[in-house]
């Protein structure tokens, strides 16, 4: 499920993210720094959607016995 401008947890985020995406300053370090939003959508990126997946895909084969899991 993508996440964008019209989920209403997000949407006041992205109200205001055009104005942060055109400051000289502030638009270039969100564009550096941020791995989580893809700025020129307006969405989640698919990097971390696909990270997140597969986070989600080894805890469950965890739980299901599939894989080990060591705790140090």
């Amino acid at each position: 499920m993508m996440i964008s401008v019209t989920d209403r947890h997000s949407s006041e985020f992205f109200h205001y993210l055009p104005d942060w995406m055109n400051d000289p300053k502030i638009g270039s370090v969100l564009r550096r720094c941020s791995r989580v939003i893809d700025y020129e959508e307006g969405m989640l990126s698919e990097e971390y959607i696909s990270r997140r997946r597969d986070e989600r895909r080894d805890i469950t084969a965890i739980v299901r016995g599939l894989k080990r899991h060591w705790i140090i």
